[in-house]
Parts: structure tokens; C-alpha cells; sequence
């Protein structure tokens, strides 16, 4: 370390403290990260602090604090490692929050920034599994650079970094609590949409000054990220909060598929609001769902579970949602859901499938935008034709969250047998098919 010059303290963390120095071979100044002493003879601590080199020395991107130098150096007798940082003129995101939340449209600024970073980290097969605003800086001249990724773990593609015996085991939670997605809480092994739930507490922190999951205790908090919701943001417009839920979602697999995506959907809502655009009506159309066994017995379900949940969207005053008798004639049409959507002229499409098994039945469902074909939620549900209707409730409930839409309470229906609502189905196709039927013969009578 003989051409670093010390200059000053500048902070610490959990895995070390930080200086200011001046490397006087290349006359630069250089932030230098060393691990705490009382970790030296922790053989785990001394590997995640090497590793943290290792990961973010294999990434180049503007948002991510470039790494210089590691190596080890004794101080006083004793071996003591260190990293050697671009040195960031600017502040944490946490030093910034205690002047008060931020604007959204420069919230959803840095943090499209830092889903960017992750993009690049994630290619790399790199997860930072410690995403908070204390690793986040915002420099002087107001862009985000994500640093520490000492507990990054390596779990992708061949070209990345190997991990070596020093990766995290499964089943060992490690992070920052009020960032930690469900997954990572149960010790599980975490992917890159771990760290697109990290970021979406950090989005909620920042326009908010509050954390999602906050609760007394710590282990109420672990307990509320699991399987509370978190409350709604008043603070911000509704295209923010359906970016922020959608990063929350409590499966890995209903979030956005990759940080690339999450970015663009926070840049398009940063144009959106740059350009005074106002709200507009979100428009769906709900395809006839589609049996897998095709045997054409059960077409009155794929078209009833499809009237039902555009009954329920349709009371909703900012969804537009096309009527049933404009999608009963793709029922037995193979289209894409993406070509329907864009001959129905709308945002996005519920396309689901069901299997029947006598009185029981499994749905899958997907709501997917036709803009770039993007899934915004999908779910599998099992349910029976007597209890149907509850079912329908909750897929136009998540189907309406997706899209940060408010529906009317459900109505609190009796129950009904299964052949006697099995029979209400046949009669909606019946209806439906006789007034597209009838619709076509006025057309060619004109």
C-alpha cells in the first residue's frame, strides 16, 4: 500500500471503515475500504470481503463505483485487507433521506439508474442480495452509483466470475432486514429479482420517507415482508405505485422478469411526468380462457371465467375494458394474445388457461401489456364451479393491483351448486353467440 497516502476518515460500515486517500503513483485520490480488525481472524468475513472485490471488479457501468486495487497489507504486525474504490464525490441515499422524501419523477430517476447497474450486474451472473440506500450514492452532480457488493453471490451464466467455496450456503440469511426480499428471509437461494425487491423498498422509501415493512421489532418486520402488503403510497402518481407493487410482489416470479425491464417501465414513467402528460384510461380486453384438454364440452367455462372478471374490471372508472360480446369471437381463434390486443386497440390482455376435473378446476392466468409483450402479473389457481365466484373476485382484484386500479368491494354472493352455475355459463355463450350473430347480419345487410 506504499502509494496510498491516507487523507481522512470517511465513514464505516458493517464490513469496514473507509478513507480518503491519494494514490501518488497515478495522482489520483481513491477511496480505500478496510476490513475491521476484529474480522482479520474471521476466515468468512475475510472471504466476503475478497469476494466484494472480486464481483465488482468484473463490472463496468457508470452507475456501479468502480474498484481499483485489493490486497493485503500489515498495519501495526497485523494482516488487515483492503479495497480500493473510485472515490465518489456526493452522498448515501440514506444521508439524503434525512432531509425529507424526494420528488418522484427524481426517485424513479436515480433508482432507473440503479436498476440499470443491477442489469449490468445481473449479466454477469452477479446478485448484490444487499441493496439500501447506504449503498447507494447520488454524486454531485445527481447520479446514482451503487457500491458494496460484499455480499454479492455468483450465480449465472459461464462467462461470469466463478464462486468459489466462500459463496453464501443456502439457508443462510444474510443482508439488511428492511430490504430483504421474502425469499432471501427464508434462507432460500435468491435470483436476480431479489435485488428488484430491494429496490422497489428503496423506491418506497424514498418518495416516502418510511419504509415498507416497518414495524417495533425486527422480527416483526421479517414477519410483515412475508405476508403483509405494504401500505399504499398517497405521495405519488398511480403509474409509480403499480412500478413500486409490482417490485413487491411477495412471489419472485409475479415481479418484473429483469432489472433491464424495471428500468424501462420507471424511464417511461420519468417521460411521462416530464411532459405533463395527463392520466389517461387504461384499456383491457379478457380473452375467452382456453381449455387445455380442447374438447370443445367446456367452451361455456372459458367464456363465463372471461364475462365475470370483465364484469368486475368494467366497475372500475379508470379501466376501460372491452365487452364481452367484442372477445367471444376469439374463442375459437388461435391468436396470439398480443395480435388480439392489438386489434382490440388495447394497453394490455388477461389471457388464461383451465383444466377440469369433474367439479374441480385449475386456471392459470396472465395479464401481459401489448406494448413489447411485457407479463405484468401471472397466477395458477385451483377452485371448484361452487366456488367460482371467489375465485373470479381474486384474479380481477390482482389483475386491477397490477395495474394500480381500485375495484369495488366484492359482493357477498350465496352459494350455488355447481351444475346450477354451470348452466348459468351455457346460457351467457348462448346469449353471447346470438348477438354476434345478429350483429353480423345487420352488417351484411347494410
Amino acid at each position: 500500500m506504499a502509494h496510498y497516502c491516507i487523507v481522512e476518515r470517511i465513514g464505516a460500515g458493517g464490513m469496514g471503515e473507509v478513507y480518503k486517500a491519494l494514490d501518488t503513483r497515478l495522482d489520483r485520490h481513491a477511496a480505500l475500504k478496510f476490513l475491521p480488525r476484529e474480522l482479520t481472524a474471521d476466515e468468512e468475513g475475510v472471504r466476503r470481503f475478497v469476494r466484494e472485490a472480486k464481483a465488482a471488479s468484473a463490472l463496468t457501468h457508470p452507475n456501479i463505483v468502480t474498484i481499483y486495487d485489493a490486497d493485503r497489507v500489515d498495519v501495526d504486525g497485523r494482516p488487515t485487507w483492503y479495497i480500493a474504490m473510485e472515490l465518489v464525490d456526493g452522498e448515501t441515499l440514506r444521508s439524503r433521506l434525512g432531509r425529507g422524501s424526494l420528488d418522484p419523477v427524481l426517485a424513479a430517476t436515480l433508482c432507473a439508474q440503479v436498476a440499470e447497474a443491477l442489469a449490468k450486474a445481473h449479466a454477469r451472473g452477479i446478485v448484490h442480495r444487499d441493496l439500501k440506500p447506504e449503498n447507494i450514492m447520488i454524486t454531485a452532480d445527481g447520479f446514482a452509483k451503487v457500491l458494496d457488493f460484499g455480499l454479492a453471490k455468483l450465480v449465472g451464466p459461464a462467462h461470469a466470475p466463478k464462486p468459489d467455496s466462500s459463496t453464501t450456503e443456502e439457508g443462510l440469511v444474510v443482508g439488511t432486514i428492511s430490504y430483504m426480499s421474502p425469499e432471501q428471509i427464508r434462507g432460500e437461494p435468491v435470483d436476480a429479482r431479489s435485488d428488484l425487491f430491494s429496490l422497489g423498498c428503496v423506491l418506497y422509501e424514498l418518495v416516502s420517507s418510511r419504509r415498507a415493512y416497518a414495524a417495533a421489532t425486527p422480527l416483526e418486520t421479517l414477519h410483515r415482508t412475508i405476508h403483509d402488503d405494504a401500505s399504499r403510497l398517497a405521495e405519488v402518481p398511480p403509474e409509480l405505485q403499480r412500478i413500486v407493487d409490482r417490485c413487491l410482489r411477495k412471489q419472485a416470479g409475479e415481479r418484473y422478469p429483469s432489472a433491464k425491464e424495471l428500468a424501462a417501465d420507471l424511464r417511461h414513467f420519468v417521460r411521462g411526468a416530464e411532459r405533463g402528460s395527463e392520466p389517461r384510461q387504461l384499456s383491457v380486453a379478457v380473452l375467452p380462457f382456453r381449455d387445455l384438454v380442447a374438447t370443445g364440452e367446456n367452451a361455456h367455462i372459458g367464456l363465463g371465467l372471461a364475462d365475470a372478471i370483465i364484469t368486475e374490471l368494467a366497475a372500475s372508472r379508470r379501466l376501460v375494458v372491452r365487452p364481452t360480446a367484442a372477445i367471444v369471437a376469439y374463442r375459437d381463434r388461435a391468436i396470439d394474445p398480443m395480435a388480439a390486443g392489438r386489434e382490440l386497440g388495447v394497453d394490455a390482455v388477461v389471457d388464461g388457461t383451465f383444466q377440469r376435473a369433474g367439479a374441480r378446476l385449475r386456471v392459470t392466468v396472465q395479464l401481459v401489456s401489448t406494448e413489447g409483450a411485457r407479463p405484468l402479473w401471472a397466477t395458477k389457481i385451483d377452485s371448484s364451479l361452487d366456488d367460482l365466484f371467489a375465485m373470479q373476485d381474486e384474479v380481477a382484484r390482482r389483475i386491477a393491483e397490477s395495474l394500480s386500479i381500485e375495484l369495488a368491494p366484492a359482493e357477498v354472493r350465496p352459494a350455488r351448486a355447481a351444475n346450477a352455475y354451470e348452466w348459468y355459463m351455457k346460457g351467457k355463450l348462448a346469449l353471447c353467440y346470438d348477438a354476434v350473430s345478429k350483429t353480423k347480419e345487420a352488417v351484411e345487410a347494410c
